[in-house]
């Protein structure tokens, strides 16, 4: 039944997709043994306050005469099935969505020592040519929202280190990020100093110049930031190592074939449908205020409305058109008002090169309201702030512990409706409320309680692949964090301890982590696969040239 109702919850993903059919579940029975367990829904939290901030850069070469931007190099397109739209005048709203971003990514956080890296290992050559030891230098940096860099500090443990911490500052000091956050991130990173096998130094090396760093940074530059968010603490989880091998140490040889070094394989964090479906759904309610304007000027407007929008790289709407479908001209320019709010986390990897084609429904209400204290009925129809008034009713009545935990998980779902985004505490909130009550459930009962929450919980804790093969950033922990308290009554529970630990290999709970990821080695489910990858990593060394996430 409940399988059912969380099929509302995700929209389809093709446009040959058959128009979306509401279901008309069967709502649950009391049952006997009532008990009383006090219940209110989890409140309305207001999103974090923000403000934006802009900064120009350098005129980017891609402004041609008269501003226009050039055709991208890559395009994509999706298409969507038809989304159904109600005459009501109700729904989540896009000023409601925390402006909370993805951060930055292991990859972007790498490449400020990869890009340096031949500074840093001349300063290390510098230093053993003069006699020093292997070392290893703590290193933190504080990254600005728009890519600036502040509060550098390098230490070590040795005071015969200093000229070294002295010629690495310089060489990280001037380093710039392109992209955005919405809030400052302080990275932390270790680098290890090792000499090399080779001879000694025949020579003093002298130490290098520091040179600026290019700003990569192009045009005028604009993201929210959040007014009051703590800086986000990260550190890369393996140490930097630096080797003081040089060519000019070996002896030459004839015929020597030379060495290559294979790359790293890296994946861009480009924008998915699930990003674009979450844009679309968090405006629900002005869309569905269109239609419901519209539906009082002609009560017979039932039909399909078809629009295009594409995506800037800040991931911003841009250009959004109706190109066809029922309606008149003020419901077009209201729907298209309602596209051009819409932002997407993470923008396209090209300016204007994701292109979107929406298909909207225009449905009439039924021909009957459901009773208000039938939640299933109000959930069905859509009317999710009913549904979790007519759940709020009937829990706070005596209840049994089973009626107790799906009423709450009727809640949640509903929640997940007006609170699409997924990033919001009120979610959070009936995640908790929810494993509470199910923990008074045998083990079965409590997995059949919290199994129609499941693809909620996906959505919410769903990376790309395995964690190790992800570029996770701080917001991934958070979430991992929320979900943690289903874990134990959730079919990918293991899943989800198992990327919480991994991306708190990338805070300075590390050793926490790590303690996580030796205890996950036993389960039957993925013991063998995080065994194998806790091996290859006790026998992997990352060089500080590597940009691997």
């Amino acid at each position: 039944m409940w399988r059912q109702l969380v099929g509302l919850v995700l929209v389809g993903c093709t446009a040959s997709s058959p128009a979306p059919v509401r279901p008309a579940p069967t709502p649950p029975t009391l049952v006997a043994s009532p008990v009383v367990i006090p219940y209110l829904p989890p409140e309305v939290i207001a999103p974090p306050r923000f403000h934006t901030e802009c900064h120009a850069f350098t005129p980017s070469p891609m402004v041609v005469s008269g501003g226009a931007l050039p055709p991208p190099i890559r395009r994509k397109v999706y298409d969507f099935a038809p989304m159904i739209l109600a005459p009501v005048r109700r729904g989540p709203h896009l000023a409601d969505r925390p402006r909370l971003g993805i951060g930055r990514t292991s990859y972007d956080l790498r490449a400020m020592f990869a890009h340096n890296a031949s500074e840093v290992t001349a300063c290390w050559k510098a230093a053993t040519s003069r006699g020093a030891t292997p070392t290893s230098l703590e290193v933190s940096v504080v990254i600005e929202p728009l890519g600036n860099t502040r509060d550098l500090t390098i230490t070590s443990t040795r005071a015969q280190d200093d000229p070294l911490v002295t010629c690495v500052t310089a060489a990280l000091a001037t380093f710039t990020f392109t992209g955005t956050t919405t809030r400052a991130i302080q990275l932390g990173a270790t680098l290890v100093f090792e000499r090399s096998t080779q001879p000694e130094w025949s020579h003093v090396v002298g130490a290098p110049v520091a040179q600026p760093d290019q700003d990569l940074r192009r045009g005028t530059v604009c993201s929210p930031v959040l007014d009051d968010a703590p800086i986000a603490r990260v550190r890369l989880p393996s140490p930097l190592h630096v080797t003081d091998w040089d060519e000019s140490r070996e002896p030459p040889q004839r015929g020597r074939i030379p060495s290559v070094r294979m790359g790293c394989s890296i994946s861009i964090f480009e924008t998915d449908k699930r990003a674009i479906r979450t844009a679309v759904k968090s405006n629900y309610g002005a869309l569905q205020a269109c239609y419901a304007e519209a539906f009082e000027r002609d009560p017979t407007l039932v039909g399909n409305v078809m629009l295009r929008t594409w995506f800037r790289r800040s991931g911003g709407a841009a250009n959004p058109t109706v190109t066809g479908g029922v309606g008149d001209p003020q419901l077009h320019a209201c729907l298209v008002a309602a596209l051009q709010d819409l932002w997407v986390t993470p923008g396209p990897s090209e300016d204007l090169g994701l292109e979107v084609n929406l298909t909207f429904t225009l449905e009439p209400p039924a021909a009957s309201s459901p009773a208000d204290d039938d939640p299933v009925a109000r959930y069905t129809a859509g009317d999710f702030e009913g549904a979790i008034a007519a759940w709020t009713a009937k829990l706070g009545t005596p209840v049994s512990h089973a009626l107790a935990c799906t009423g709450r998980a009727g809640v949640l779902l509903a929640i997940a409706e007006l609170d699409p985004w997924l990033d919001g505490g009120r979610l959070r909130a009936a995640i908790a409320d929810l494993a509470h009550a199910a923990d008074a459930l045998s083990p079965e009962a409590a997995r059949s309680c919290v199994a129609p929450v499941a693809d909620v919980i996906a959505e919410l804790t769903r990376a790309r692949g395995q964690p190790m093969a992800t570029q996770l950033t701080y917001q991934w922990l958070e979430r991992y964090e929320a979900a943690l308290p289903l874990a134990p009554y959730l079919d990918d529970g293991p899943a989800v301890r198992w990327f919480y630990a991994e991306a708190l290999l990338a805070t300075p709970r590390a050793a926490e982590g790590r303690e996580l990821l030796q205890k996950l080695a036993w389960d039957p489910k993925l013991g063998p696969t995080i065994a194998r990858e806790l091996e290859a990593r006790a026998e992997r060394t990352e060089a500080i040239s590597a940009t691997c996430p």
